[in-house]
C-alpha cells in the first residue's frame, strides 16, 4: 500500500520540483541587480514584482522594460521610493497615472516612456530633489500640479504641450521652446493662469444655462 502511494505521489512531487526550478530560472531572467541598478523586464502587465525579493537598500537606480499596468506603476512607485533615478524609456505605455511618485525626496532623474502622451496630476509633486526629466516629443499633456514644488527641476518643454493648473508651480527653471508646428506669432503657450480663467468662464456659462 505504501509503495503504491509512493508511486502515485512521485510524479506529482517531480512536477512541483521542476516547476520551481523553471520559475527560478524565469525569475533570474526577469529581475537582476548589478552596479547598484535594479533591472526588470516585465513580459506580462501586472507581474512587475514576479521575482523581486531584494531589499530596497541594495540599489539606487531602476531600469524597467516591457509592459506596465496601473498596478505595476503602483509597485514601481514603492520600489523607487529610495532611488535616485528611474528609467522607463522602453516601457510601452502612453500615460503616467496620477500621484504615484509624489513626495519622493530621493529621486533625481526620471526618463519617461518613448511613446508617452500624458502625465497624471500630482505625479511628481514635492519631489524636491528631482533635477532631470527626459520627456519624449510625443508628450501632449501635463496634469494639474504634476511637478509642483520640484524646485530643482530644469526642463525645456514644447509650447504645444497642454498644461494643467499649477503643473509647474514653484519651479523656476522651466522653459518653453517653439516647435515646427509653431510658425507664427499668434501661437500661445497654455499656462496655468489661462486654464484657471477658462475654468471660471465655463462655470459662469454653465450656471447661466441652469437659470
Amino acid at each position: 500500500m505504501k509503495n503504491k502511494l509512493f508511486e502515485t505521489l512521485l510524479p506529482v512531487a517531480l512536477f512541483v520540483i521542476l516547476g520551481l526550478v523553471f520559475n527560478s530560472n524565469s525569475v533570474n531572467a526577469l529581475c537582476k541587480i548589478e552596479n547598484e541598478t535594479l533591472t526588470i523586464h516585465n513580459k506580462t502587465p501586472g507581474e512587475l514584482l514576479e521575482g523581486y525579493t531584494t531589499p530596497h537598500d541594495k540599489y539606487k537606480n531602476i531600469i524597467v522594460t516591457g509592459a506596465l499596468s496601473t498596478l505595476d506603476f503602483m509597485d514601481l512607485s514603492v520600489l523607487s521610493y529610495k532611488c535616485e533615478s528611474v528609467n522607463i524609456f522602453n516601457v510601452d505605455v502612453e500615460n503616467i497615472p496620477p500621484a504615484l511618485f509624489r513626495g519622493n525626496s530621493k529621486l533625481k532623474s526620471f526618463i519617461f516612456p518613448k511613446n508617452l502622451k500624458s502625465i497624471g496630476a500630482f505625479s511628481f509633486s514635492n519631489c524636491l530633489n528631482l533635477e532631470t526629466a527626459i520627456l519624449p516629443n510625443t508628450l501632449e499633456k501635463v496634469g494639474d500640479c504634476a511637478f509642483e514644488d520640484c524646485i530643482k527641476l530644469n526642463l525645456t518643454l514644447s509650447s504645444n504641450v497642454l498644461l494643467g493648473e499649477d503643473a509647474f508651480n514653484g519651479c523656476n527653471n522651466i522653459h518653453f521652446s517653439e516647435t515646427q508646428n509653431n510658425n507664427n506669432n499668434n501661437t500661445t503657450t497654455n499656462t496655468p493662469s489661462k486654464n484657471i480663467f477658462s475654468s471660471i468662464i465655463s462655470f459662469v456659462y454653465s450656471f447661466s444655462l441652469i437659470k
